[in-house]
């Protein structure tokens, strides 16, 4: 998994760059990749800062390409946006390969002081908000992680089946003076495996077995449902 490429400056945000620092970008991977979305608190106010970009690692299985990647799509407001405005972030997947594939995300947010010294509370339900959170076609796993509940054909993403895990985020009103010049980052990690019985299970939670209790029961249903033989 690729790390950060550079440090991230704590300067105030240059105003000159903002046009090339705040295009949409995609995130594209697989095994793994992350996509590392940095918004910086100023004054109280959330500005977009930088994305970086994790690498594609596309794999073979036999002759077919295997590569799914997942989509985070920003789009800047034309200001900075107060805590607890909405700011538009899509975030799902999209199978740009051979083979049909389940998929799983980990969303982790984290908030760094504007000193750079110390990382400060950062969850979703509570610094940051998921405003528009798909509970229909995604499930927390209770893991750390939300499946997706049906299979991504190839040449298909989440988007064109309006099926995103979320479009929309902001950040919580009311925060601390700590939160103040702060850095906000969103990181966003996809996994996938192929739809073979059961692949899923081992890759995923090291174990054929099937899971019948807890929160990825439900997962477990939905997938070996549609896992083939």
């Amino acid at each position: 998994m690729d790390a950060e490429r550079g440090a991230v400056s704590l300067k105030p945000f240059d105003t000159r760059k903002s046009k090339r620092l705040s295009l949409p970008k995609k995130l594209v991977m697989l095994p793994l990749s992350m996509l590392l979305a940095l918004f910086v608190l100023i004054g109280g106010t959330l500005a977009w800062f930088i994305a970086t970009d994790g690498r594609i690692n596309p794999f073979r299985t036999g002759k077919y390409e295997y590569q799914v990647q997942a989509v985070d799509v920003f789009s800047a407001p034309a200001s900075p946006a107060q805590p607890g405005e909405i700011v538009s972030k899509r975030v799902g997947a999209v199978n740009n390969g051979e083979l049909s594939a389940f998929v799983r995300l980990l969303v982790l947010p984290s908030i760094l002081s504007s000193d750079g010294s110390t990382l400060l509370p950062a969850s979703f339900g509570s610094e940051v908000l998921i405003v528009d959170l798909n509970t229909t076609d995604w499930i927390n796993g209770g893991d750390g992680y939300y499946y997706y509940l049906h299979r991504l054909d190839p040449g298909v993403s989440t988007t064109d089946l309006a099926q995103d895990l979320f479009s929309q985020v902001r950040i919580a009103p009311g925060l601390s003076a700590d939160y103040n010049d702060a850095n906000l980052k969103i990181e966003v990690k996809c996994e996938s495996t192929d739809i073979m019985q059961w692949n899923y299970r081992i890759g995923w939670w090291n174990s054929a077995d099937p899971v019948t209790a807890g929160a990825l029961a439900p997962v477990d249903a939905a997938l070996s449902a549609l896992a083939t033989a």
